[in-house]
């Protein structure tokens, strides 16, 4: 009789445990599956989203990586650059703008590859894509607690 009620209190201690970690650590992994599927989209929602992506096309030369190079760098002066991305004929091509020390920055430049055009410099920092990245990596927590919080919910799940 003493065992049987041991085990019927246990049974109901363990249940509400399952319970209150389960659903807690469900909402973080819902969270980290949205933030994941919206962020696997990314290039499709932005090409939806932003027009200064695509130029259009020619029959001529792009202009030398060199070329968008000083323009890129007139459009952000006091910056690092880090790559000149050419893309497909239609689209713009990108110079990509980072840093961590000292001061820590990331811009990219679109820029009309044929004749040099600055069509948008994006703060990337501010952008909705990076807002998205850190709620699935971070839960938008400071990173060391972030990551903690979303490892130990996801071994709990």
């Amino acid at each position: 009789l003493l065992s049987t009620l041991i085990n019927q209190k246990m049974k109901k201690v363990f249940g509400k445990i399952h319970l209150w970690l389960g659903l807690t650590s469900g909402l973080v992994v819902f969270v980290i599956s949205i933030t994941g599927c919206l962020y696997a989209f990314q290039e499709e929602i932005s090409d939806w989203t932003q027009p200064f992506r695509f130029c259009e096309a020619r029959q001529t030369e792009y202009l030398l990586p060199s070329e968008l190079q000083a323009i890129a760098e007139r459009a952000l002066p006091g910056t690092l650059l880090h790559a000149v991305k050419y893309n497909e004929p239609g689209r713009t091509a990108e110079a990509i703008f980072y840093a961590y020390e000292p001061d820590e920055y990331y811009y990219i430049a679109y820029l009309n590859p044929y004749d040099g055009q600055v069509l948008k410099v994006k703060n990337m920092d501010a952008d909705f894509f990076r807002w998205v990245l850190m709620g699935h990596f971070y839960l938008w927590l400071p990173d060391k607690i972030g990551q903690t919080t979303v490892v130990v919910a996801m071994f709990i799940f």
